[in-house]
């Protein structure tokens, strides 16, 4: 079991943890891009989580024992207060990082920028007409020059990497390498049409560029086998991180919001206002997963968790 799930098993177990040790906040639904597989640019009627509604919720949680916080989108960087942000993260001792696309904007200060855990930036495409045709919104040449802006003011860049059938892998794995990334990771995009299939990725690509990673560094998480489809009777993941909408709704993770573009949300369990959020949230974990999460579940990161933490439950670890 990895050290990072094992560290909360026990809280788990004996109920000691009021609220999970990250939150993953998608901030606002404005975005730079115009991705082909996600709808929040489309989105009619975009939020915008105003700071001042969230500076008291994250000042509670800290109380609480809160240690991290994932911001996304929409683009975190299109949010009008995201130097306050920052500067709070600071003042309170509780580790940022990002999920963005990637361009940076002049407004951003990057002495606060460089004090992140990690920056990952969603990179699909290399050159000016493949980005176009996936990513759009933006040039590629000035996210480009984003990502070498902030590698030069020594940010932590790391490449996240939606997987699509135009995806032209090894571009994007030879820019990591050459700009020095210190991260990689790799999904392949799944919608509710294709639940249960996969992309005809190819293994030796990936198995090729692990060793190659490897000896540069960078980590990874490049696997032939990306089948995340296994039997797990409840989401304990929840108690590790929640993700919180734009509009303040909470829910137990980014899919069950819906965040993903890729299947209908599941109604919050409450909104950052609500008084009993805390312990309602975390009686998510307590019941059976419903029909949707067994049928819908897609992120390894989820799985993986719930898989480690349904087998250490009942195990005794001292001897």
């Amino acid at each position: 079991m990895s050290e990072k799930i094992a560290r909360y098993l026990d809280s788990l177990k004996y109920g000691w943890r009021k609220i999970p040790p990250s939150l993953q906040i998608g901030i606002t639904d404005h975005c730079f891009n115009k991705c082909i597989m996600c709808g929040h640019w489309q989105r009619p009627n975009k939020s915008v989580l105003a700071w001042h509604d969230l500076m008291p919720f994250l000042a509670q949680a800290k109380g609480k024992g809160l240690e991290s916080v994932c911001y996304s989108g929409g683009d975190p960087f299109t949010y009008y207060a995201i130097n306050d942000v920052m500067e709070w993260h600071m003042n309170n001792d509780i580790k940022f990082g990002f999920i963005t696309g990637g361009y940076v904007p002049s407004s951003i200060d990057m002495s606060l920028l460089k004090c992140a855990q990690w920056v990952r930036v969603s990179l699909d495409a290399i050159g000016c007409d493949a980005y176009a045709n996936i990513r759009g919104g933006v040039l590629f040449s000035e996210v480009d020059n984003s990502i070498k802006s902030m590698i030069r003011y020594g940010v932590n860049v790391e490449l996240g990497i939606t997987i699509t059938d135009i995806s032209d892998l090894r571009s994007i794995f030879e820019y990591a390498i050459d700009n020095n990334v210190k991260a990689v990771s790799a999904k392949p995009i799944r919608g509710p049409k294709s639940i249960g299939t996969m992309l005809n990725i190819d293994d030796d690509l990936l198995m090729a560029y692990r060793g190659k990673f490897d000896a540069a560094g960078i980590e990874h998480n490049l696997q032939s086998n990306y089948d995340v489809h296994q039997i797990i009777t409840h989401c304990y993941a929840c108690q590790y991180q929640w993700f919180i909408a734009a509009n303040g709704s909470v829910y137990p993770c980014c899919l069950v919001a819906g965040d993903t573009e890729q299947g209908d949300n599941l109604p919050p369990l409450g909104t950052i206002w609500d008084k009993g959020i805390w312990e309602k949230a975390l009686e998510f974990s307590k019941a059976p997963l419903t029909l949707y999460c067994k049928q819908s579940c897609m992120l390894q990161r989820l799985v993986d968790i719930n898989i480690q933490v349904e087998a250490g439950l009942n195990n005794k670890h001292f001897f």
